[in-house]
C-alpha cells in the first residue's frame, strides 16, 4: 500500500514558526492555526456594515429557466463541497431538478432565511506558488462550498 502523502505531491514534514510535524492532524491544526491569526472575523468593523440601505429581498423573482440554464453551465471538473454531491448530478438532472430548486431558493428570498447548511464550506490550503512547499505561511485557504449555495448566488 502506497503512502498518501507522498503521492499527494504535498511535503511529508511541514512546519509553521518552530512547530514541524510529519502527522497529518498536527499539520491539519498547524494550518487551521494559521489561517486563524491571519484571517478573523473582526476583519471588518460592525460600524462599517452600518448603513442606511434596504433591499426588499422579497420582491426578486428567481426563473426556473435561470436555474436550469445555471446548472446546465456548472463546470464538469467543479469539485463536491460538503455535501459530497456532485454537480455533475446537478448538471446531467438539471431537467428534473431546475423547478424543485427554484422554489427552495425563493422560498429563501421569501423568508429572508440562508439555511445553514448551506453556510457551510470546506477550507483547504492552496499554494501561493511561491515559497516553500514545507512552509504553512506559503498557503492560502480557499473555501469549498457546495453546489446548491452556489447556485443559489449565482
Amino acid at each position: 500500500m502506497s503512502n498518501k502523502k507522498s503521492n499527494s505531491g504535498n511535503p511529508a514534514i511541514m512546519y509553521l514558526d518552530n512547530s514541524k510535524s510529519d502527522d497529518s492532524k498536527t499539520i491539519v491544526n498547524l494550518f487551521a492555526r494559521n489561517f486563524s491569526q491571519n484571517y478573523s472575523s473582526d476583519f471588518c468593523p460592525k460600524k462599517a456594515l452600518d448603513y442606511n440601505t434596504h433591499i426588499n429581498i422579497c420582491k426578486i423573482e428567481i426563473k426556473e429557466r435561470d436555474t436550469f440554464q445555471l446548472m446546465v453551465k456548472l463546470p464538469n471538473h467543479a469539485c463536491k463541497g460538503p455535501d459530497e454531491i456532485s454537480p455533475l448530478l446537478f448538471k446531467s438532472c438539471a431537467g428534473a431538478l431546475a423547478a424543485p430548486l427554484t422554489l427552495i431558493f425563493q422560498r429563501s428570498l421569501d423568508t429572508g432565511v440562508f439555511p445553514q447548511r448551506w453556510k457551510t464550506s470546506y477550507i483547504t490550503p492552496i499554494f501561493k506558488s511561491s515559497g516553500d512547499k514545507s512552509d504553512i505561511k506559503s498557503y492560502r485557504p480557499v473555501s469549498i462550498s457546495s453546489i446548491i449555495p452556489k447556485l443559489f448566488f449565482l
